[in-house]
């Protein structure tokens, strides 16, 4: 304990200035309700109080419990540098951050596989799709989502995993699963720059808005970022108010369409620009006369303008690759560096000590698999493997495809 004061030392929360924090668990109660787990940096959360989540999204609180003297108490009021329970919060997820969002901001590696899930007996498949939209409320990056064949489909870092998943399922909902085999996971990233636009009341667009959206490649890892450009004047600020809640909303709808890309894959490492929007009205300019948008109006239209630009701008399928530690005997050195070699491997660093040799490599994740099992042949059982998720490289040859929708229950 004395360590722990010493190496680990506190710092002072800030206790003025706007609320802070971030959800770092969630749990539902016996009614279903969630419960948010905060943790608070700077100024403080209060009662019946609204907090401003990413896109745009807001909460009000409904209720607050602070964690003091080893047990839970009814609060009115959780500041900073306390940990509080909140309920109300119905939308949030674990990760979500309000206020300065950037705060000891943390990065979790992608998932690299994903596997089908199905329930033993098909009549729980709806109760199946339910429990896993409630395990994605708490760990968001399972991503359970519905393929082309109505299959649930969920994001996996291993079999350990796995098996954490089918031991859940039946200890917690009581419902018995099957995984098929795991596939690798891929991601899309934009070829070039592509733009498209529909505008108001031409043949092409069938919905009473305008939007034009413009996609460009970002830097490897950068993610999705979204930028408006529209003057705010061509804005329905009449259904969100202000700018930044008709951009929040944009935001939201280009995310979702961007979950699939050409291939299938989620698309990631690019910059979308609103370059130009527009509403209708009932006594306006021939050009924008008809019935008032609406927000479906801007629901539906988005992912419609999106697919036109990524189509133009044409995307690359991407792959993970993982940085793989090997210990091998020396005499086993040889034998593992061919093996790695025939498999387009990169041998970053190899340095030798006493019996043994430790080797750093790049390896593309669909070879992690047969690394494992081949090992303990190569080596005479005595070699150990360690990998961790590096980047995703653009795949050689044809590109696999893989169609899935995101899987969604009312709340």
């Amino acid at each position: 304990m004395r360590g722990m004061a010493t190496l680990l030392p506190a710092t002072a929360p800030l206790d003025d200035g706007p609320p802070s924090g971030r959800v770092f668990k969630i749990e539902r109660s016996a009614a279903g309700e969630k419960i948010a787990y905060v943790r608070m940096f700077t100024g403080s959360v209060i009662a019946r109080s609204r907090i401003a989540l990413a896109q745009g999204r807001t909460a009000k609180v409904a209720g607050l419990q602070l964690f003091t003297d080893g047990r839970w108490v009814r609060t009115d009021r959780v500041g900073a540098g306390q940990i509080g329970r909140l309920t109300g919060l119905s939308r949030v997820q674990v990760g979500d951050a309000f206020g300065r969002a950037d705060t000891t901001e943390h990065q979790f590696a992608p998932p690299t596989l994903e596997a089908a899930v199905a329930a033993v007996d098909p009549r729980q498949e709806p109760r199946l799709q339910a429990a896993l939209a409630e395990l994605s409320d708490a760990d968001p990056l399972i991503a359970a989502r519905l393929d082309d064949d109505a299959r649930v489909v969920v994001s996996l870092y291993g079999l350990v995993q796995q098996e954490v998943l089918t031991a859940t399922l039946s200890e917690e909902y009581g419902i018995e699963v099957e995984f098929s085999d795991a596939t690798v996971v891929h991601v899309e990233r934009p070829r070039r720059v592509g733009s498209a636009i529909e505008r108001l009341n031409t043949e092409t667009n069938p919905y009473h808005a305008t939007i034009g959206l413009t996609i460009a490649p970002g830097d490897p890892g950068s993610g999705v970022r979204f930028v408006t450009e529209a003057p705010a004047r061509d804005m329905p600020l009449y259904l969100f108010k202000n700018p930044t809640a008709f951009s929040a909303a944009l935001e939201r709808h280009v995310d979702r369409a961007l979950r699939c890309g050409l291939y299938g894959w989620a698309v990631t490492d690019c910059v979308v620009t609103l370059t130009d929007c527009g509403y209708s009205v009932a006594d306006g300019p021939p050009s924008r006369r008809g019935p008032t948008s609406s927000s479906v109006d801007y629901r539906q239209l988005t992912p419609l303008v999106l697919h036109q630009a990524l189509q133009r701008a044409g995307t690359q399928v991407c792959e993970p690759v993982l940085r793989v530690s090997l210990e091998v005997p020396n005499d086993d050195v040889a034998a593992v560096q061919r093996v790695v070699a025939r498999w387009g491997a990169e041998v970053l660093a190899q340095t030798t000590r006493d019996d043994l040799s430790q080797m750093e490599l790049r390896l593309v994740s669909t070879r992690l698999h047969q690394l494992q099992l081949q090992l303990p042949d190569l080596t005479g059982g005595e070699g150990t493997l360690e990998s961790r998720f590096d980047s995703f490289e653009p795949v050689r040859g044809a590109p696999p495809s893989r169609a899935a929708r995101a899987l969604t229950t009312s709340r």
